[in-house]
């Protein structure tokens, strides 16, 4: 069985990777992008379970990508965590995403909030097909 995808969206890509690593140890399969256009194109790719999105990107902004994930019925299951160090956006922008973490963020805590998400994931019942 493959894990399921989580796609890291960050500019820096020391903290890319940090957070790479903290998802993958929650049991996600991880994939990078460092802009916002590299980030809107890894989407339609593979739809990811979860997307880590830093909102101050280059090329396009974290506010904007937020915005397609939310209108895109494709990604309306994805869990959305919005990394930021802007407090300001973070609180405006609270009841789009699924968890706000505010710069620096500790590994130890996204790695058990992302596990949490997966946990939700398997508990949810399946929908019912039609007969």
């Amino acid at each position: 069985m493959s894990k399921p995808l989580a796609l890291v969206i960050e500019d820096i890509k020391e903290q890319a990777v940090l957070f790479s690593q903290a998802l993958e140890w929650a049991g996600y399969e991880t994939t990078l992008a460092y802009d916002g256009l590299d980030g809107q194109k890894r989407l339609f790719e593979k739809v990811p379970h979860l997307i880590l999105l830093d909102l101050h990107i280059p090329k396009i902004s974290g506010e904007d990508l937020l915005r397609l994930i939310k209108e895109t019925p494709l990604l309306k299951e994805t869990k959305i965590v919005l990394a930021t160090g802007d407090s300001s956006l973070a609180e405006k922008l609270n009841e789009e995403a699924d968890l706000v973490l505010l710069k620096p963020i500790d590994m130890f805590q996204l790695r058990d909030l992302a596990a949490r998400l997966l946990v939700e994931k398997a508990l949810k019942p399946y929908p019912k097909m039609a007969v």
